[in-house]
């Protein structure tokens, strides 16, 4: 297997080790993409293990820096609805406007679930049932757990200590972060939604 194939890797009995792995990512508030290659993840799994934060971000920075406007263009086709806000997202990043960028992309990440993914506690319960109802595999819901729970970006601001990436949803919102407009955290907001467009069927 070579990139991470959705048929395929719901058909595998790795999905809870894939989800750890990916969690752990995320601590980072880095998110892959279906068309990583599985040696890849596994490298960056490690990276995040040996909490080598200056490795792990050169690769995600490079990597969706490259392939930034295709990934614009499979969301454009995939939520036309939306494509003006991506190509407004890209933009702003591209001038180096990230508070912008940051902003916008997080904001289209709750958007495509339907407003459900910025759901945190008990509330995300929410967005598992949403996953339910758009006819998300069983397997794959595993594999979802690194959305479907808690994590970096989306815990309540006190609890941010407790994650080596301090990009977080909640503090950005709510104007309590004021040093956010970085190129790095505008890749890590922009990795997020990738991984939704790839992995979360089209709502209808």
């Amino acid at each position: 297997m070579n990139s991470l194939d959705k048929s395929k890797l719901i058909n595998t009995d790795h999905q809870e080790l894939f989800s750890r792995a990916l969690i752990l990512i995320a601590n980072y508030s880095w998110y892959v993409s279906k068309d990583m290659r599985i040696n890849e993840i596994i490298k960056l799994f490690k990276l995040a293990f040996e909490k080598n934060e200056v490795e792990l971000n050169a690769y995600f920075l490079d990597y969706f820096s490259t392939t930034m406007l295709d990934n614009i263009n499979e969301l454009s086709i995939k939520y036309p609805e939306r494509s003006k806000m991506f190509h407004e997202a890209y933009n702003a990043h591209n001038k180096g406007l990230y508070h912008c960028s940051t902003l916008l992309w997080l904001t289209l990440s709750d958007g495509i679930c339907n407003g459900k993914f910025f759901k945190i506690r008990k509330n995300k319960k929410a967005l598992k049932l949403w996953l339910n109802q758009i006819g998300t595999p069983d397997s794959l819901i595993k594999i979802l757990k690194v959305i479907s729970q808690e994590n970096a970006i989306d815990v309540f601001s006190e609890n941010t200590a407790q994650y080596p990436s301090q990009l977080n949803r909640h503090v950005i919102i709510h104007g309590f972060d004021l040093n956010y407009g970085n190129e790095i955290n505008s890749l890590k907001a922009f990795s997020l939604l990738v991984f939704l467009k790839d992995m979360i069927n089209r709502k209808m």
